[in-house]
């Protein structure tokens, strides 16, 4: 089971079923760290912020583009298939998505995966959304949902 150094929210909105109208909800279950971060632990976690941020801006822009198949590169291997089809049945209604979204906000690390918050503001009500970025074999950070 992985390390996690604070408590996270229960409540994790996958932004793409939220825009259709439900929600999809997980819980997560966590203890909280009792001592600071070391300086080397703070270190990891801004080089691995200086990797994922441009991935973040880079799908942000295709989605604003209106570009399904480019959004989907910056989506995990995995999940990629299933996002594409979402985004290919949001139609140009994908160029709206980023447009509520606030800035990416690191909320924990640990190996391989990377856990962010965006606020996000839908019909004058602003929700915080959990987005988590994954490290592939291949090095490169890529976001495995959001």
């Amino acid at each position: 089971m992985p390390r996690v150094r604070r408590n996270l929210l229960i409540v994790l909105v996958c932004a793409l079923h939220w825009h259709f109208g439900s929600v999809a909800v997980a819980q997560s279950s966590s203890i909280g760290r009792v001592s600071a971060p070391s300086e080397q632990e703070k270190r990891n976690a801004a080089a691995i912020d200086k990797q994922v941020q441009p991935v973040w801006e880079a799908f942000r822009q295709a989605l604003a583009r209106g570009d399904a198949k480019g959004a989907a590169q910056y989506i995990s291997s995995e999940r990629r298939q299933e996002y594409l089809e979402a985004f290919l049945a949001l139609g140009d209604e994908i160029r709206e998505l980023p447009n509520d979204w606030g800035a990416l906000k690191m909320v924990d690390t640990y190996a391989p995966y990377a856990t962010y918050a965006v606020s996000s503001t839908f019909k004058g009500e602003t929700s915080l959304h959990i987005v988590r970025f994954v490290r592939e074999a291949d090095g490169r950070w890529l976001i495995e949902t959001f």
